[in-house]
């Protein structure tokens, strides 16, 4: 095992919720959502310290944000704290699914 791709439904009530007040407390003002997104998973990026994240992206044509996390058997930060480090939803498990896992063998990131 590689990489777990997860990725969050930007469409959910909760999400959308989570993302205004966000965007409020953050004082972040871009007209489109997913700009909002990429500005705040840009911040979050800027600070964030571990070496477990390969990249995180929103995607507008899926309606997703993604996350690119790779596998270690040592304990990481769970994908579940980072979204809500960067969106400040609580429970995030519930507008999240993992999509899939990426093997060494597999080439290309997608």
């Amino acid at each position: 095992m590689k990489t777990l791709v997860y990725s969050v439904d930007l469409k959910s009530r909760a999400v959308k919720e989570a993302l205004k007040a966000t965007c409020k407390e953050k004082n972040i003002s871009a007209k489109d959502d997913y700009k909002k997104v990429e500005k705040i998973v840009d911040d979050f990026l800027a600070d964030y310290k571990g070496g477990n994240i390969e990249k995180i992206f929103p995607d507008r044509k899926r309606e997703k944000l993604f996350l690119y996390l790779k596998h270690s058997p040592h304990k990481n930060i769970r994908s579940q704290e980072i979204v809500e480090d960067i969106l400040r939803i609580k429970n995030p498990v519930f507008v999240m699914a993992r999509e899939k896992i990426l093997f060494a063998s597999d080439e290309k990131l997608t």
